[in-house]
């Protein structure tokens, strides 16, 4: 057989005919059908098989004839699979030791023999060549995963996939000091070499081992991009950090959602745990992407993308911990505001010295959110108060909300501030009046939780204290407020805000009569009364200064 394998091989190349490469090819491969007595002597056909493809080698480095390494390749996969399903269930290891050394070796000679003629030749390589060379990776990826499970090897997979990448990328720095070799097939090793890294994770690690490795490797091989210049680097690059996305947002619902020890839930670590842990270094892998970016646009993707993350994994963090720490109350919604008004005070002060992008807009908008959240969060912060007195349990935990309270006023300050900054389409009159309302509401909401907290007993429920504070309280917070609004309008001349006082005021006054002397007690009527009295007696005593102030000089004072 070798003796034929070897004339044709001398026949076809003299005579430069394709066709006798071709003819002398089916017959060899046809030749063990024939003389086959069925003792399925492996080791005797892989032989015959590898001398044959030998042969088929020395062809490939002097013609260029794609169809003859086609069939070859085809012929040899066909046999080699054939043999393969055939395997008796009690085949023992040294058939599968065997067969892996020998398709070890029959992917060495089709890589050779695809891009042997081509490098000689310095030509570019078309389609069918890298079909070729992606069908003998992936088939003999497949056989070799095959044979380390049956083989009690499977620990050893992110091992091989790490070996190949190796191997791959040897290959290619060996191809990429031939500088004239096509780019084509550079890019084509890379990115194999890339997918048997990338592969490693899921087949060696497990969990959120997975997404530390997918997120560190974005960034090296977008740092590889930056360095060598290869498109497909930085393609892989996106790709990765992609299936990083994906994976830690399994990682989430598996850790923070579906955690069951034996059929309880699993208390972890507090930050130092899995979930917390693998977003936080996500969030870092993306900020580091951001600083490497170059393109101002994708440079802000990435930007907001590790700061989403960073505030994503902080809330679920703390949801956890005190749903499993605290499962009685629902303080958790406590904190998990007090976080989210934090992350946005910080991360508004930060992102412009980040980037010389200019975030006001967007600052304003966040800032705005944050106090929105609050607006919306006062009733169940108030429930969550009865409920804490009531219960007479967790009442520590409501200096959360104080604190947060804070936060929320440095926050409407932090937006003042950034109006006064910047011209905006918004009227400073529509502005003021939307922060001074914002204000009155802050200030009537925390004195209505502050005194649940101060005189709640059994003897003064919490309905007979909201009733007298919405009577009492209110109308005498509003008319002090309203005095506050006119004075700060009167020194710094600003009009809007002392119209606000006056509507504040006459709306207070309308309350009062129409709605709050009905069903008040005695003490509290006298109290509203004498406030207001007070408050309109030094109205009136201010009359002159803003009758001035108000209506005669208008014109000629610059608000």
């Amino acid at each position: 057989m070798a003796v034929i394998t070897t004339f044709s091989v001398v026949l076809a190349i003299l005579y430069n005919r394709e066709e006798l490469a071709i003819i002398a090819l089916a017959g060899g491969f046809v030749t063990p059908f024939l003389v086959s007595n069925g003792s399925g002597d492996y080791q005797v056909l892989f032989t015959y098989m590898l001398i044959l493809n030998t042969g088929l080698l020395v062809i490939a480095w002097y013609k260029a004839w794609r169809l003859l390494n086609g069939l070859a390749f085809g012929f040899t996969a066909v046999l080699f699979g054939s043999w393969l399903i055939g395997l008796p269930g009690n085949a023992g290891q040294s058939v599968y030791y065997g067969g892996a050394a020998f398709g070890t070796a029959f992917y060495g000679l089709f890589f050779t023999v695809n891009v042997a003629n081509t490098i000689r030749e310095k030509k570019k390589f078309i389609a069918t060549d890298f079909l070729i060379l992606l069908l003998n990776t992936c088939l003999y990826f497949g056989v070799s995963l095959y044979f380390l499970s049956k083989l009690g090897l499977e620990s050893y997979k992110g091992l091989y996939c790490a070996i190949m990448g190796v191997i791959h990328i040897g290959l290619s720095w060996l191809l990429f000091r031939k500088q004239s070799v096509d780019k084509n097939i550079l890019y084509l090793l890379i990115g194999i070499t890339l997918s048997f890294v990338s592969i490693t994770a899921p087949l060696q690690l497990h969990g959120h081992y997975i997404t530390i490795f997918w997120a560190t490797e974005s960034v090296l091989l977008y740092w590889l991009f930056l360095r060598s210049k290869l498109r497909l680097i930085g393609l892989a690059s996106w790709l990765v950090l992609g299936g990083m996305l994906v994976s830690l947002f399994w990682d989430w619902v598996n850790i923070y959602f579906s955690i069951y020890d034996r059929g309880g839930p699993l208390i972890m670590a507090i930050i130092f745990n899995k979930g917390c842990m693998t977003g936080l270094m996500c969030s870092v892998c993306c900020f580091a992407l951001f600083r490497m970016q170059r393109e101002l646009l994708v440079a802000l993707v990435m930007l907001f993308a590790g700061a989403a993350l960073l505030f994503i994994g902080g809330a679920l963090e703390v949801g956890y911990q005190f749903s499993y720490r605290c499962p009685q109350a629902d303080i958790g919604s406590l904190y998990l505001l007090l976080y989210t008004w934090i992350f946005i005070l910080l991360f508004t002060a930060v992102n412009g010295r980040l980037s010389a992008v200019d975030f006001r807009v967007l600052n304003m908008v966040l800032l705005g959110l944050g106090v929105a959240v609050y607006l919306l969060a006062l009733p169940e912060a108030a429930g969550l108060l009865g409920d804490m007195l009531e219960q007479r349990r967790y009442q520590t935990h409501f200096i959360a909300h104080w604190v947060g309270a804070a936060v929320v006023l440095t926050i409407l300050y932090r937006l003042m501030a950034i109006y006064r900054g910047g011209k905006w389409r918004v009227e400073t009159a529509v502005f003021s009046w939307m922060v001074a309302i914002v204000a009155v509401i802050f200030l009537s909401a925390e004195g209505q939780l502050l005194v649940d907290i101060l005189f709640y007993s059994r003897q003064h429920p919490l309905d007979e204290l909201q009733r007298v504070y919405d009577k009492t309280g209110l109308p005498i917070l509003w008319g002090f407020c309203s005095f506050v609004c006119m004075s700060l309008g009167m020194r710094h001349r600003f009009r809007p805000l002392r119209i606000f006082s006056l509507v504040l005021f006459l709306v207070t006054l309308l309350k009062l009569f129409l709605v709050d002397i009905r069903d008040i007690p005695i003490a509290g009527k006298i109290a509203a009364f004498f406030c207001l009295g007070v408050l309109l007696l030094v109205v009136s005593f201010m009359y002159q200064r803003l009758k001035k102030i108000i209506i005669d000089n208008e014109a000629k004072i610059p608000d």
